[in-house]
């Protein structure tokens, strides 16, 4: 599928599939927390103040963090959900509990899952961050969109990368194709 096909397919919302060579296997979530770790382990409850989860994410360095309830996720709050109430109810924004301005997701991802199922998880959910669970179950972390398109361009690179390797191999003297 050309560059041109894959962009179009993702304008018309459907799934264009990713490039593949014998030699470069899925990318899943566990490679990219290979490269880079997840954020925001560290959850919110529901009932705490908007403002303070904000202060939070400015310590930290994070756009994002991830919200539960009696320990069970919930939903992902971000400085634009903040943003995106604040404009609507100005004047109730300095009151305003993460649980009112959350994304709900109660899906998680697991390591093994694709970037594909994620890209098109948050996609279908209006998401720029997804929460992650360790081996274990327990909740690792936060991921950000870019960070998962990062991972979809290098390996495009990849791909790119061994087809070349292949026709490299094809035309040195002396090698022949049947």
């Amino acid at each position: 599928m050309t560059v041109h096909g894959i962009l179009d397919a993702r304008v018309e919302g459907h799934r264009a599939d990713m490039p593949t060579h014998p030699r470069v296997g899925d990318v899943t979530i566990a490679m990219v927390l290979a490269r880079q770790p997840a954020v925001g382990a560290h959850p919110v409850n529901t009932d705490r103040a908007a403002l303070e989860a904000l202060q939070q994410m400015s310590r930290d360095g994070v756009d994002a963090l991830s919200v539960v309830e009696g320990g069970r996720l919930v939903g992902i709050f971000s400085s634009r959900d903040y943003a995106r109430l604040s404009v609507g109810m100005p004047r109730q924004a300095a009151n305003v509990r993460v649980g009112e301005a959350m994304t709900p997701c109660t899906e998680a991802l697991a390591p093994g899952d694709t970037v594909t199922k994620a890209l098109e998880l948050m996609r279908r959910q209006g998401l720029d961050h997804l929460a992650v669970r360790a081996e274990d179950g327990r909740l690792a972390g936060l991921l950000a969109r870019d960070e998962l398109l990062a991972a979809v361009v290098a390996h495009h690179e990849r791909v790119i990368h061994a087809e070349e390797l292949d026709q490299q191999i094809l035309h040195l003297q002396g090698t022949y194709s049947c």
